[in-house]
């Protein structure tokens, strides 16, 4: 696509930068992102990428906004009491960029909606069979996966580019005696901002996927609001993962069913 008079003068904040310009802006409207989840991590993921100009969004979520839902999520207020919050989320973003192409989903993550193209997808869901399933099928399709998390004061990112890295992914960072213990938001509680700051920064590691500006597969930055501070934590492939270690179809299958556990918004990976 060629960027319009109005889009120009929108994003010429963007057009400054030298890594991005004409050429960057360009791929953001080509662009098509699957975000699963409009928590705490979707919402300021999906108001940051429609504003950067991303060409279309998909939004899937099956929930309603309720009250307690507001100090994070951002695209709601107390009128949206008892809606879509997929309806709501693209009533929100239809007036924020009219450029962006918004498609709702109102339902859980299923094999349908993941067989639509993606650029990339945002994992920002709240529980893990569907964080598993997601990465499977990034992994499978080569599509860039950004996953993230937050507990209380601390918060984790991790992005995981297929199409050039066929070895680590997110399931050699978890095993199935982690999805039977609960370490969610609604047990521990989290901090608006730090929630909110880790969906940012999925959104920022989008934009510098599609830029080529991304070489951290399977690094995990983990920040401690409490404190201020960062880490960065690698670790090896897998050997016997279910997933980039090529086991069997049957086991890969055998081992997802095993974890239909549901831990409310946002549980941590780890």
């Amino acid at each position: 696509m060629s960027l319009t008079a109005k889009q120009l003068k929108r994003h010429n904040r963007h057009l400054t930068i030298d890594s991005i310009g004409k050429e960057g802006q360009t791929i953001f409207g080509d662009a098509t992102i699957l975000i699963a989840g409009l928590g705490g991590l979707g919402c300021p993921a999906a108001s940051y990428l429609c504003g950067a100009g991303i060409g279309s969004i998909t939004l899937c979520d099956s929930d309603k906004v309720e009250i307690s839902n507001l100090p994070r999520q951002t695209l709601f207020k107390e009128e949206d009491f008892g809606q879509s919050k997929v309806v709501v989320a693209k009533r929100v973003l239809n007036l924020m960029n009219t450029d962006t192409k918004i498609t709702i989903f109102n339902k859980e993550l299923d094999d349908k909606l993941l067989n639509n193209f993606y650029t990339v997808i945002l994992d920002c869901t709240d529980n893990i069979r569907a964080r598993l399933k997601l990465n499977s099928h990034c992994y499978e399709k080569k599509i860039p996966l950004v996953s993230a998390s937050a507990t209380a004061w601390e918060g984790q990112l991790i992005g995981f580019d297929y199409r050039h890295k066929r070895k680590l992914c997110m399931s050699c960072f978890t095993n199935q005696e982690h999805y039977h213990v609960s370490n969610s938001c609604t047990q521990r509680g989290v901090v608006n901002s730090v929630v909110g700051m880790m969906g940012t920064l999925q959104a920022t590691t989008v934009l510098r996927l599609l830029l080529g500006h991304f070489d951290q597969h399977g690094e995990m930055i983990r920040y401690d609001g409490k404190t201020g501070r960062f880490i960065t934590l690698t670790k090896k492939p897998d050997p016997t993962c279910f997933v980039c270690s090529e086991p069997t179809n049957q086991s890969k299958e055998t081992f997802i069913n095993n974890t239909n556990v549901r831990n409310p918004e946002n549980d941590t990976f780890l």
